[in-house]
Parts: C-alpha cells; structure tokens; sequence
C-alpha cells in the first residue's frame, strides 16, 4: 500500500480498512494551484486482515466517489459510511455520502437533511443513527460546533 496521509482507518468485518487520502508530491497535471499542489489527493480503499504483512494488503476497486483527504468513515449497522473530505483538485469541501457493504462496491446515498460541505468530520454511529459532529468549512469560523444528523433515505 503506498505512504500517504488524510485517510481514515477503521476496522469493519475482521479487517483493517484505510480509505481516500493523500499522498506527497504533485499530481500530472497538479491540483489545484488555490488548494495544496505539492499533494496529490486519491480514491482508493485497502484491507488486511493482518496489517503487521505489507504483502497482506488488498486493493479493492477503485470507487466512483471523488478523490478526497479528510473525509469521515463510520460503520453502521452492517455497511461503511464515508462522507465529507476535501476535493484538492477543485479546491472545494464535499458534502456527498456513499456506503458500502465490503468496501469495494460504493453506492451514493441521498441523506434527509443536506450538511454544510467540509472536511475532517467525526462521525458515529448511535442508537440507529450516524451523527456527524464538527468539521471545517472553510468558511468564518471555519472549524464548525455542530451536529448533523444523516438519514440515510
């Protein structure tokens, strides 16, 4: 699995998972010159269910949802959540939301209630909800005090 940073891990169905991020080192062509070029940003998803192997790690299809670093991840009832995080290339926060059941096959999903965009939100999920609390807007004050409740329809 190559170096990168901006991921989220979690562990789901006795694996490890490590999903989006970014790695060091300009994109061809770089990202967006407003954002941060010296990273390139990426979609990706790897497991192991033994992450002390590096041989161990998959790489699972890449997913149809945009590059991002910082997005969040939370497992809920029996599927991934991944919302949110920072699109480098087009300098802009991401308020979508996918989920999967493995980790390789992504579904979008519409949420009931629609969520200012951002990065670095935590999510959790409690007593049949997933609840998504703070995050950066980029938007005075950037760093949000809230919490946002996410149906998924």
């Amino acid at each position: 699995m190559p170096a990168r940073w901006g991921q989220v891990r979690i562990k789901f169905k006795d694996r490890l998972y490590i999903v989006a991020g970014a790695k060091d080192g300009a994109n061809s062509p770089p990202e967006n010159p407003d954002a941060y070029p010296q990273w390139t940003t990426v979609n990706d998803v790897w497991s192991t269910d033994n992450p002390e192997d590096p041989t161990s790690w998959k790489k699972h299809e890449t997913p149809r949802w945009r590059r991002r670093m910082w997005p969040g991840l939370v497992v809920h009832g029996d599927l991934l959540y991944l919302t949110g995080g920072w699109d480098n290339f087009n300098a802009v926060n991401l308020n979508d939301t996918w989920r999967s059941p493995d980790g390789g096959n992504w579904e979008r999903v519409t949420v009931t209630e629609s969520y200012p965009a951002r990065h670095a939100p935590t999510l959790f999920s409690f007593e049949g909800r997933i609840l998504m609390v703070c995050g950066n807007t980029n938007v005075s004050p950037s760093v949000q005090n809230d919490v946002w409740q996410l149906c998924p329809a």
